[in-house]
């Protein structure tokens, strides 16, 4: 909502005060402020029914929607500004949040998540490395080669070749999944 407060002084009387603590003196804060605008009458409203949520609860969905856009986009050209843009966020807002609440940054966390589709195509397809390598979004076999080596510690034909008998009597890619998380963990320590 927009409200209209010509000098703004009654509403910087509640911000100023106001820090990035817990303490209670902010619910105070908060409570007066919203106080003072409810008595007003808002110059129009930018949403309707809209229903805001806890700050944690904004910020969990915020990074499990950044994960499914990757999830989803994994097999194309993804970047930062293109994530950020679908959260509504700045480029730089959006890489500082992603490492604060992934514990990675945004390029090797893609990176990750792209060698980690890649085994399980090569335990799960008989496709051609090149062909995985493109299917999950790197632009050149070497560079595909040399990520997937960093990550797990062996070349994609090498980890085929070891894993090849993980295909024998799966029904479905889970357990394959599961073990790649498990190589990947394990190779990562």
């Amino acid at each position: 909502m927009l409200f209209d407060d010509p000098q703004g002084e009654a509403v910087r009387q509640y911000i100023e005060p106001m820090e990035n603590t817990f303490d209670f003196i902010q619910v105070l804060n908060l409570l007066g402020l919203l106080n003072h605008l409810s008595a007003k009458q808002p110059l129009c409203c930018l949403i309707n029914n809209c229903v805001e949520i806890s700050n944690a609860k904004r910020t969990e969905d915020r990074v499990q929607m950044a994960l499914k856009y990757i999830d989803q986009h994994l097999g194309e050209p993804i970047s930062v500004a293109k994530v950020a843009d679908h959260l509504h966020m700045a480029d730089s807002t959006f890489s500082r949040f992603f490492h604060a609440n992934m514990g990675t940054t945004f390029r090797q966390y893609l990176i990750e998540q792209r060698v980690r589709q890649a085994a399980r195509f090569l335990v799960t397809t008989d496709w051609s490395i090149s062909h995985i390598g493109t299917e999950v979004g790197f632009s050149s076999l070497s560079n595909f080669n040399a990520k997937f080596k960093g990550l797990l510690k062996a070349t994609p034909r090498e980890y085929r070749a070891k894993h090849i008998d993980m295909r024998k009597g799966i029904d479905t890619s889970r357990s394959v999944a599961g073990q790649v998380t498990k190589q990947f963990y394990d190779n990562a320590s």
